[in-house]
């Protein structure tokens, strides 16, 4: 009976504030982009004894009141066991980002496993690449170990959490170290910045022949 009294506030009692909040619900239109996905559902969770739940990731942001009741809710009763951040575009045609959140019906911990497993694949094509079996084995023994380990996992004290306003994404709990995911998407994000400074003055050189020629 504790154990099922425990499951409530979680799994069954909705905060008025979240009623109108609707996650999203993978459906045929949303084919996933790589088969890696499925496996690590079903390996973090083995005895069926917690509930795996894919989440946006942006409600896990301090910043995010929509998700705030929910945060604070899973965090407060401990039956927030981990958080995993996943690599962009899993799904077919979605943009938005996605994470693993693991529920147990009691709390055995006293903190939040964070792992961060985002990727930097810029395409659809290029998913398989980053969210392979290599990078889903490496998510299952730190959820196993929950070790810390540089740039990819960090148990994080619940009170911690509370003091940080319920901020619950990897991206900002971890340290970053030298994981190369974030070296990688860095990289990226510098080479698109230079890629639109190029563009802009592609544009301006255009304009100033264009102008020339009319004069």
């Amino acid at each position: 009976m504790n154990g099922r009294r425990a499951l409530q506030p979680a799994f069954r009692r909705q905060p008025a504030s979240v009623s109108s909040y609707q996650p999203p619900r993978p459906t045929d239109a949303w084919p996933l982009c790589t088969s890696v996905l499925p496996d690590l559902y079903i390996r973090l969770n083995p005895n069926r004894g917690r509930a795996v739940l894919i989440i946006e990731r942006k409600i896990l942001g301090m910043n995010n009141r929509l998700g705030r009741p929910w945060r604070e809710e899973v965090v407060r009763s401990g039956q927030l066991d981990a958080v995993i951040t996943l690599p962009p575009k899993i799904f077919q045609n979605v943009a938005m980002g996605f994470a693993i959140a693991i529920l147990r019906p009691a709390p055995i911990h006293d903190d939040v496993l964070c792992i961060y497993a985002e990727g930097p694949p810029s395409s659809p094509a290029e998913a398989d690449d980053a969210f392979n079996a290599d990078l889903a084995a490496s998510i299952v023994d730190a959820y196993k170990n929950r070790t810390a380990i540089d740039g990819f996992a960090q148990p994080v004290p619940r009170e911690n959490l509370k003091n940080m306003g319920y901020e619950l994404r990897p991206s900002v709990l971890v340290p970053s170290g030298k994981n190369p995911n974030r070296i990688i998407a860095g990289l990226l994000e510098q080479r698109r910045d230079i890629e639109r400074e190029l563009r802009l003055e592609s544009d301006a050189i255009r304009k100033t022949i264009e102008r020339l020629g009319e004069e």
